[in-house]
């Protein structure tokens, strides 16, 4: 805590308004020079890096779609490059569990800023892990088709949805429901109101 202080007395890190801290570019640029210097070190900080936004991610997932959204996006606003690089090491580091901790929370974060095409680009990169790990590769169905949705591409989206409702677990009675919402709206959208 005494070195945390210390930094923020000299404004080499700063508190963000949600309460995260965030380090001087330099610094931070300085902190991977010497990193690089050391490729062992640097994966295990890389690898603690993304634990930590999967856990941010997981915690403010629930909050974007409820109570404490505005709060929650401004927290995410705040550490997208974080959440973004984070991600692709996950990719790099052939990790899906870490992928599937981090994919609701930031699927949900694209589309409530109206980012479909950029989630869809970050997901898309993580379907290659997914043919060994279901659960990923079900979740991924999910969350891809609720994106391509919105970006009107209705046929694919409605083969993610089906294969994502074919490929989830029993237990997973919100994803089902939110596949279901989905493909209903895929339904409405192209004029099938029976279906819907």
């Amino acid at each position: 805590l005494g070195t945390l202080s210390a930094l923020l007395d000299k404004s080499l890190v700063r508190r963000t308004p949600s309460g995260l801290y965030a380090l001087h570019p330099l610094l931070r640029q300085f902190a991977l020079e010497k990193l690089d210097e050391t490729p062992g070190q640097l994966a295990v900080i890389r690898y603690a890096h993304a634990q930590c936004f999967a856990r941010l991610l997981q915690t403010r997932a629930p909050a974007l779609r409820a109570h404490g959204q505005k709060d929650a996006l401004q927290a995410l606003d705040e550490v997208w490059e974080d959440l973004r690089s984070g991600w692709r090491w996950a990719l790099e580091a052939s990790d899906p569990a870490l992928l599937d901790a981090m994919l609701e929370g930031l699927a949900t974060f694209c589309q409530m800023r109206g980012w479909q095409q950029i989630g869809v680009e970050l997901l898309e990169a993580a379907l290659p892990l997914a043919d060994a790990a279901p659960r990923l590769l079900s979740r991924l169905n999910l969350y891809l088709g609720i994106l391509l949705n919105e970006l009107s591409q209705m046929q694919r989206a409605r083969g993610l949805l089906e294969a994502a409702l074919s490929e989830l677990p029993d237990d997973a009675a919100a994803e089902i429901i939110l596949a279901h919402s989905a493909l209903g709206r895929v339904e409405w959208i192209e004029g099938h109101y029976d279906q819907a």
